[in-house]
């Protein structure tokens, strides 16, 4: 980015869901051309409820808070600059929507547990309310 465009005034945003958790924090210079690339390309952008927005007067105030958020307040959907990318690989989740992983996730993040017991409950769900398949599949 050329220096013209670091001194602009740059945006930090937090994408919450509805139970006010979380999703993603994000720095832009173009806020409204960033909302339009999550809302068409991340698979998440359906759980946003609704976004939070502050005005830094440049790109290094923006990056410096950037920072302190992607550090502190553990974003799910953020992996670069988290706790969770400790090994500063870059990698970013890939999950959608209709993946059971990322219906775990989801679920977990929601309810406060981890993906194991999201997992367990889900699948225990999911048996008890076809338990009539099986049913029909052991009269055959």
């Amino acid at each position: 980015m050329d220096a013209d465009r670091q001194a602009l005034p740059h945006t930090v945003y937090r994408m919450y869901c509805q139970k006010n958790r979380l999703l993603y924090v994000g720095m832009t210079l173009f806020f409204e051309s960033r909302m339009r690339e999550h809302e068409r390309y991340q698979p998440w952008y359906g759980f946003v409820d609704r976004i939070e927005t502050v005005e830094f007067p440049d790109r290094y105030s923006a990056s410096k808070a950037e920072d302190a958020a992607l550090a502190g307040e553990s974003p799910i959907f953020n992996v670069l600059g988290t706790a969770r990318n400790k090994r500063g690989t870059g990698l970013r989740t890939t999950a959608v929507p209709n993946d059971p992983w990322y219906l775990a996730l989801i679920v977990a993040h929601d309810r406060g547990e981890s993906i194991s017991t999201a997992v367990t409950r889900l699948l225990s769900e999911y048996v008890d309310e076809n338990a009539h398949l099986l049913e029909v599949a052991e009269a055959a």
